[in-house]
């Protein structure tokens, strides 16, 4: 029978990632009636117009080779947004009132054929909730004008032999602080679309880590290991147990066999001690509501 009390345990929390504009930006999932009604009141005066941008993302990162071609195409469907908002060809228009702040998590799914046709779906965002697509509808129609008018063309490199490309169009823009301060994007390559004003954001802050169990059955074979969770937190800072789930690389395969065993008794260790975490619960323009959180952690004895 081991004793907790003499076992020198390092146990890593590493890192919250959230309150980018690619990973968990401030959400109202569900939120309750107070934080809706908040977030609708939230003062234009508060807002703070940015610059929203486009991005490509493969959705088969062994069709690298054909990106030059897919940014073409991009700088070309860019063009037809700001175009169709009014602008000429070097002004950057306004978003609003057709777009706000709402209206920016949705993405757009392009398969380009060989043949030269298009087709799309617009896609409401995995991490969030807003019914808002308007800005992803802008992206399809102007898709949907360049490739009617075959103003562009793709090149084709050797080593890809099917006959489609399928890539994901989302939109990002900088997040600006609760200080009022505005942040930087690191964008592969970015087509700017327009500016839209956008409230004040805070993310989520870890202001009580969970105190973690390393599971007594592994103390003899002093396995380390580390995995990563991801779940929501709350307007009350805790986190919703309803919604942790873990976040496995897709290339590599799931661990199997002993490793597995190893691999869920981390993952349960964690899921126990959540309860006892507290969180400083995200918000946007003053409104406390509910985040989608990524949280690392590492298991290591110490030695």
């Amino acid at each position: 029978m081991h004793s907790h009390r003499s076992i020198s345990l390092s146990i890593g929390c590493l890192a919250l990632l959230a309150g980018t504009s690619t990973v968990a930006r401030a959400q109202e999932i569900n939120a309750p009636d107070s934080a809706s009604i908040c977030l609708l009141n939230i003062p234009d005066s508060t807002l703070r117009p940015v610059p929203v941008y486009a991005q490509a993302k493969l959705v088969d990162s062994t069709d690298r080779p054909i990106l030059p071609g897919i940014d073409l195409l991009m700088q070309e469907v860019a063009g037809r947004v700001r175009a169709s908002l009014g602008a000429s060809a070097d002004q950057l228009p306004s978003g609003a009132p057709a777009v706000t702040w709402r209206a920016l998590d949705g993405t757009l799914d392009v398969v380009v054929h060989r043949d030269g046709n298009v087709s799309s779906a617009v896609r409401k965002s995995e991490d969030f909730n807003r019914a808002d697509t308007t800005a992803a509808q802008l992206l399809e129609r102007a898709l949907g004008a360049v490739a009617a008018d075959g103003h562009y063309f793709m090149i084709w490199p050797e080593g890809i032999e099917h006959d489609s490309v399928a890539f994901r169009i989302a939109m990002h823009y900088p997040m600006v602080s609760g200080q009022g301060v505005v942040g930087t994007l690191s964008l592969r390559q970015g087509f700017p679309l327009f500016f839209v004003p956008v409230p004040k954001e805070e993310p989520v802050e870890v202001e009580r880590q969970p105190k973690v169990d390393y599971p007594v059955w592994l103390i003899d074979r002093r396995v380390t290991g580390g995995l990563l969770l991801q779940f929501i937190v709350d307007t009350t800072g805790l986190a919703d147990l309803s919604t942790v789930k873990d976040l496995w690389p897709s290339s590599r395969p799931r661990p199997s066999g002993q490793t597995r065993q190893y691999y869920e008794s981390f993952r349960r260790a964690i899921v126990r001690a959540l309860p006892d975490a507290r969180f400083k619960p995200a918000r946007i323009g003053g409104c406390k509501v509910r985040q989608l959180v990524q949280m690392p952690f590492g298991f290591d004895l110490a030695r």
